[in-house]
């Protein structure tokens, strides 16, 4: 592994808080945010809809990571947007050149295949074509390294999370690709060595129904309140839709990753990383 560089956190969330904590980060690192972040790095208050706040950038060079969705909507609006921070960047902070995007698999179009990071394609959805659009603009600017995560879990965020707190379950018949935020703190990190691939999905080694994460987890009592989580587990599965059979359905390749980096997964399936939410 590459000697770590100093890096700029850019939106210190769910991931960017995990990458702080995951590593000793040389002086001079940071995260970046619209509101403080209790994080081991220097904080700065920055907004990426903001131009005003953009000077707050140290000038000391870093390898940035990017874990802000697009901020507009409209595809023409955030494209426009991405290239007057570019343009910005390029006059204003020229020594940040290495870039790790946060993306989504939801850049892949919803039609049956094993989608890798070779594969030529147009995204099918508003979301996907605003993210695609977003690694594209980037990737003019500077020495862009994408990673394209799936659903992202860990402590306090997952499906047993949102069972004790109240929050609606989202039903569908087609295996959802996770990433347990662990991991994927440790995939950006690898994304920004060197030698990293330009493209990387991150993604664990089984996808999964949340009807059959949700089977699963009514069988556990690894959790708090087993009797209402079991309850609420059971009446998804009944109104979940049927897992359609015998057709292929869309699937994310993790090769590149596992093969290429020789990624080892802390948590390789749901069950681990879901076990390791509630110790």
């Amino acid at each position: 592994m590459d000697q770590l560089s100093p890096i700029g956190i850019l939106g210190p969330g769910f991931l960017g808080r995990e990458l702080a904590r995951s590593r000793a980060w040389p002086v001079g690192s940071f995260s970046a945010g619209r509101r403080p972040v209790e994080t081991p790095l220097t904080e700065i208050r920055f907004d990426w809809a903001d131009e005003s706040t953009w000077p707050a950038l140290p000038e000391a060079p870093v390898a940035l990571v990017l874990s802000i969705p697009p901020v507009h909507r409209q595809l023409e609006a955030e494209t426009d947007r991405l290239r007057r921070w570019g343009t910005w960047m390029g006059a204003h902070r020229p020594q940040h050149r290495r870039l790790v995007y946060i993306s989504s698999t939801g850049v892949y179009p919803d039609r049956p295949r094993n989608w890798s990071e070779d594969d030529t394609f147009e995204a099918d959805s508003d979301s996907g074509r605003l993210r695609l659009a977003t690694e594209r603009t980037l990737a003019s600017f500077f020495d862009l390294r994408v990673v394209r995560p799936g659903g992202i879990y860990g402590p306090g965020r997952n499906l047993v999370t949102r069972i004790l707190e109240g929050k609606p379950l989202r039903p569908g018949s087609r295996p959802v690709h996770r990433i347990h935020v662990t991991d994927l703190a440790a995939v950006t990190a690898r994304a920004l060595e060197d030698n990293a691939p330009t493209c990387l999905n991150a993604v664990d080694e089984q996808a999964e129904t949340s009807a059959a994460v949700l089977a699963w987890v009514a069988e556990q009592d690894f959790y708090p309140e087993a009797r209402r989580v079991r309850a609420t587990a059971e009446q998804f599965i009944s109104a979940a839709p049927a897992r359609p059979r015998g057709r292929r359905q869309r699937r994310i390749s993790n090769r590149r990753l596992l093969d290429d980096l020789g990624f080892q997964f802390r948590y390789p399936t749901y069950r681990q990383g879901l076990a390791a939410c509630f110790p």
